[in-house]
């Protein structure tokens, strides 16, 4: 861990809006923040560019980037919000989730304008810190600035309620999503209900809410189904995950390696080995792809032999 991201970090629980870290984020005794320049430079002394020139493509730490959003803040005319969207993301695909929240912090206090979209990183990044509930307080900046929040907002925080086990809260933001038409659900929030309900053991409400879809004007993708027919084979549910597929078949979707995947682990976890063997010659008929272990197990069972997962 860089001085730099070390230092993020300190400024951001000074600050109060961000949780201590744990694991391995050491943070030096002597951290300090980036450079006295950084902090003391007033936004007059910028240097002028008629057309400011950012490369992205330059940062290879997170110690570049923040370099860089050093540069920014001094340029003028100030680079456009979109831009230091970009250079959160690039810090966001770093997994220095850290660092992106204390750039976001300081955009604020120096009067760099936000927007929907550079919010939707700030709470993205409290989510995958299991910090969800500093997520619904970004999400509270959000009305009190007269903005809409879009439906990747509700996306984020939706799965980010699924990450730390609040299911049921989970799903309370999901129907006052669709109650309060707050905002219009895609397939992306469909799927994470989904997937979140399923994993979770909430299988018969996942599969209930699919079927609920199917009517709706956001219908389920072959991404849907499968998170209902997996947990569905999972639970030892083989003649319900058959029967969904095959209404999803009914309704235009073709199955995809996963679903057949899925399918096919449940019934060998229940020892149905002749329907393993009707839908593996399925697959084929279907011209499906088999993944690796689909193929090698595949010809298992096709040579008459039986086995699984290992």
């Amino acid at each position: 861990m860089s001085k730099r991201a070390a230092a993020c970090g300190i400024a951001l629980i000074r600050r109060g809006i961000a949780p201590p870290f744990s694991g391995n984020f050491v943070l030096p005794n002597n951290a300090s923040f980036f450079s006295s320049n950084f902090h003391t430079s007033s936004r007059k002394d910028r240097p002028f560019s008629s057309k400011p020139r950012i490369d992205f493509s330059s940062i290879n730490d997170v110690d570049d980037a923040v370099c860089l959003f050093r540069d920014m803040v001094r340029m003028r005319p100030e680079p456009c919000v979109v831009q230091f969207s970009k250079l959160l993301n690039v810090v966001v695909k770093m997994k220095n989730y850290t660092v992106a929240l204390y750039l976001f912090d300081r955009m604020r206090q120096l009067g760099v304008p936000v927007d929907e979209i550079t919010m939707n990183i700030a709470i993205n990044c409290y989510c995958l810190l299991n910090r969800v509930d500093f997520g619904f307080a970004i999400l509270g900046t959000f009305f009190k600035q007269g903005c809409k929040p879009i439906v990747t907002t509700f996306n984020t925080l939706i799965k980010g309620l699924f990450l730390v086990g609040e299911i049921a809260e989970a799903e309370k933001l999901f129907k006052k999503l669709l109650s309060e038409k707050l905002c219009e659900p895609n397939e992306v929030t469909l799927l994470i209900v989904l997937n979140g309900l399923s994993k979770a053991g909430h299988i018969l409400a996942a599969r209930d809410l699919l079927g609920h879809f199917e009517n709706m004007s956001c219908k389920p993708n072959v991404k849907a189904y499968n998170a209902v027919i997996d947990g569905l084979c999972k639970h030892n549910m083989a003649d319900d995950a058959l029967h969904l597929s095959s209404r999803m078949i009914e309704k235009g979707i073709s199955p995809n390696v996963v679903t057949y995947s899925s399918m096919i682990q449940g019934l060998c976890n229940v020892g149905r080995w002749k329907d393993v063997k009707d839908l593996l010659i399925e697959m084929l008929d279907n011209k499906t792809s088999p993944d690796v272990w689909t193929f090698s197990f595949g010809g298992c069972v096709l040579q008459g032999r039986n086995g699984g997962r290992g």
